[in-house]
């Protein structure tokens, strides 16, 4: 089954940002199920196991992604059950604000065995600190890609035909007749140890998809002004936030038309082979004044991608310490009982 994949939370330029508050609201459910424990213990199967039961039961389970590690979860989310199990340790870390009336505390440290653990004291402490500082190292350089690319789209942007835009932008929305709703951050790009990552959420369900092409990002103002059409007509869509300009928008989703514009590069061979359709940033651009700015352009892209080049080196090493820590786990485990953990809280949420 196709599952509707996200991010419940981002590695951005300005640092790391949680979505969990929103997206698993307790409020909001009727059980919440947070999971506490350390790295390659089981986590992210259980949340696994729970989203493949509910699919085979006939639900549509959502599954939330590490930002950082793509290949795991930070949580599943059942919306017609009400139900939610997610992973409460930092950076995202979540305690009960209503124990047993709506959150469950599932301590997997109760499965350790401790003894092969103080065995690996050392090891754990060194590997901890390592992978802190290289995360803190590739946050720095992130944050300075983040800054030219900020300011590459404020040249780009004294370029720009506002009248053009807005046109444009208007046109555009007024093809699109959809169901009334609200806006929803549907985020399915990361920053990871894996570089930049995207999940092909919207993909499979568009019956459509738009590339607004440029080369410094200036998609993502068109993308920003079909937002606030769609806002103002009252349709609903859903975002991706931009990892490297986090107050920026550069994929819309609007699942009443079926429709998905989002930024890309140059429009390329590639581009139009990808995409149904592509819009070059041209269409609304002061050619003479751009040309004027190319120098500088070209600049603040270069420094982008040195910043980035050495970000997501930094990324990756950090990745291989995370890794180190789960080996050491995972052979510190009763994995048995964390097999009849995972038992009971199915039947819990599902029943027998």
């Amino acid at each position: 089954m196709a599952y509707k994949k996200y991010f419940a939370a981002a590695n951005t330029a300005n640092g790391f940002v949680s979505y969990f508050s929103d997206i698993f609201a307790p409020e909001k459910l009727s059980r919440l199920y947070i999971i506490k424990g350390g790295p390659g213990t089981g986590k992210s199967t259980m949340m696994k196991l729970i989203a493949d039961t509910a699919a085979e039961k006939g639900y549509e389970p959502e599954l939330y992604y590490c930002s950082s590690d793509p290949a795991s979860l930070d949580g599943v989310l059942i919306p017609e059950l009400s139900a939610a199990v997610i992973d409460g340790t930092p950076p995202h870390s979540t305690d009960p604000k209503y124990p047993g009336a709506v959150e469950t505390l599932l301590d997997f440290g109760a499965y350790f065995d401790r003894g092969k653990l103080r065995e690996q004291r050392e090891e754990i402490i060194r590997l901890c600190k390592k992978h802190s500082e290289l995360y803190e190292r590739a946050s720095a350089y992130y944050s300075h890609a983040g800054a030219a690319a900020k300011e590459a789209l404020a040249v780009y942007s004294s370029c720009v035909c506002e009248e053009k835009l807005s046109k444009l932008a208007k046109r555009t929305a007024e093809k699109l007749t959809s169901d009334k709703g609200e806006a929803k951050r549907g985020q399915v790009t990361a920053f990871s140890t894996a570089g930049f990552v995207r999940l092909d959420t919207f993909g499979p369900a568009s019956v459509k998809r738009v590339a607004v092409c440029g080369s410094c990002g200036e998609g993502a103002l068109f993308i920003e002004r079909i937002c606030s059409e769609l806002s103002e007509k009252g349709i609903g869509y859903e975002y991706n936030v931009m990892n490297i300009m986090p107050d920026k928008r550069d994929i819309v989703y609007v699942p009443g038309s079926g429709l998905t514009l989002e930024a890309a590069g140059k429009p390329d061979k590639k581009a139009k082979q990808e995409f149904d359709k592509t819009i070059s940033s041209d269409r609304f651009t002061d050619k003479k004044r751009l040309s004027e700015s190319k120098a500088k352009l070209r600049m603040l892209k270069k420094i982008e991608t040195s910043f980035y080049t050495e970000a997501v080196s930094y990324m990756r090493s950090a990745g291989e310490a995370h890794a180190g820590l789960e080996r050491i786990y995972k052979n510190a485990v009763d994995f048995d009982g964390v097999r009849e953990l995972m038992r009971k809280v199915s039947e819990e949420i599902f029943g027998n």
